[in-house]
């Protein structure tokens, strides 16, 4: 056998097994703040970088009519979560779970002076 094809089938054994549960899993939060108090949003969890994550939780926010789209959080093997409030006010948090997630992101968005801020959406990046 050729030490190329030796070197190949040698890394792809070893990436055969590496088990699902250690590979990194990436989430972005994505919003875009409209005029007249309307907004957008996209998120994109379990992708394997940050970069696919965001790339798609920025289509996502276009695609729901964004025209301003840009991450406002992200996340590593962890929870994440998006608070909106009132006028187009924006809350983002992570954690190990879903409820801390969403802990973070009520107090993000209401530290930034916004009333009235609600879960939108919260994802698990596992």
């Amino acid at each position: 056998m050729k030490r190329s094809h030796a070197l190949v089938l040698i890394a792809a054994i070893a990436s055969a097994a590496i088990p699902a549960s250690a590979q990194e899993r990436w989430g972005s939060i994505v919003f875009s703040q409209e005029s007249g108090g309307s907004y957008a949003w996209g998120m994109a969890w379990s992708y394997g970088s940050h970069s696919s994550a965001r790339s798609r939780a920025i289509n996502e926010c276009r695609r729901r009519g964004g025209s301003n789209c840009f991450e406002i959080g992200w996340f590593h093997d962890a929870c994440g979560a998006l608070a909106i409030g009132d006028n187009n006010g924006y809350g983002s948090g992570w954690g190990t779970s879903t409820d801390i997630a969403k802990s973070y992101a009520i107090q993000s968005c209401r530290n930034a002076g916004n009333r009235n801020c609600r879960v939108a959406i919260s994802r698990c990046a596992r």
